[in-house]
């Protein structure tokens, strides 16, 4: 339960939803710094399911390899080209599964270093004082290309199910959330509806990028926009978070990772957004990437 809560405010927060709407209160600031607590809870709860609910939390703690796995998987060149390779499933299911495993990495493999990750749970960064822990997160930085890669996937299975928010916004605050919004508004020309006809057959299909020729990625800014913040803010979390941090710490965090999450709303378009998150990837890789889970 606290995974989820964990994914539903930083979803919140990367479409740009007031966070007060509901409950009357709650900066961004604040709820930068309620993340960190709630990353702690979460450690102490897969701790407790050990005990349990073990297979729980093996599956929490798994997560993120499995997606490893999955993105490993479909990275395989089969000479046929048939099989799981082409799993539609599967594809969707990395799609599905990344804003999680990417919260799931940062949680159980935000380690020092692999001599460390058996006790990393056992107080092995209790000074939270030492500045020479860094809480480097090898996992994070080894796939990081894998995490990306799902959550651009993830923004194509969104928009191709017709989610234009977070989904946790409730009734009474629609109203206010359709006049309310803390990011800055785009210049941005709609991508055509991706229903390309077969001159012979007459038949239709359906691809949100419609045809590669007359697409481009700012034609995707929109539904790439959340996905791409919520990559920036993992990213940031990644580098900021470790196990026993003290409140100070938090505090310090917490404002670096507001600096980053304030930095990606005022960008004043896609390309200026993707700078922000550090992504070098060229567009025709990630309208690749955005189409794999349609």
């Amino acid at each position: 339960t606290m995974l989820h809560d964990i994914r539903l405010l930083l979803l919140r927060i990367c479409y740009g939803e007031v966070l007060n709407s509901d409950c009357g209160g709650g900066s961004l600031s604040s709820n930068t710094a309620l993340l960190f607590y709630m990353f702690f809870m979460a450690d102490m709860f897969a701790k407790n399911a050990e005990h349990d609910s073990p297979g729980t939390a093996q599956h929490a703690r798994c997560l993120n390899s499995a997606f490893i796995a999955a993105c490993e998987i479909m990275k395989v060149k089969d000479e046929n080209q048939q099989g799981i390779i082409n799993n539609n499933a599967l594809q969707r299911g990395i799609a599905d599964a990344a804003p999680m495993a990417g919260i799931c990495c940062i949680l159980f493999g935000n380690i020092e270093d692999e001599d460390n990750e058996s006790n990393a749970g056992d107080g092995a960064y209790e000074d939270s004082n030492d500045d020479t822990m860094k809480g480097v997160n090898k996992r994070w930085i080894t796939y990081r290309q894998h995490f990306l890669n799902g959550l651009i996937r993830c923004a194509g299975r969104r928009r191709a199910s017709g989610m234009e928010d977070s989904g946790c916004i409730s009734g009474r605050s629609a109203a206010k959330m359709a006049r309310q919004n803390a990011l800055v508004d785009w210049d941005i020309v709609d991508a055509c509806d991706g229903t390309d006809v077969d001159s012979a057959t007459g038949t239709s299909s359906k691809s949100i990028l419609g045809k590669r020729a007359a697409s481009g990625i700012d034609d995707h800014a929109t539904a790439l926009r959340p996905m791409i913040t919520l990559f920036a803010i993992l990213d940031k979390l990644s580098e900021l978070y470790r196990m026993n941090m003290g409140d100070d710490k938090v505090t310090e965090s917490s404002e670096q990772l507001v600096a980053t999450i304030e930095a990606c709303r005022r960008a004043e378009n896609i390309q200026d957004l993707m700078k922000q998150a550090n992504i070098t990837l060229e567009h025709e890789i990630i309208l690749a990437e955005l189409e794999k889970a349609i």
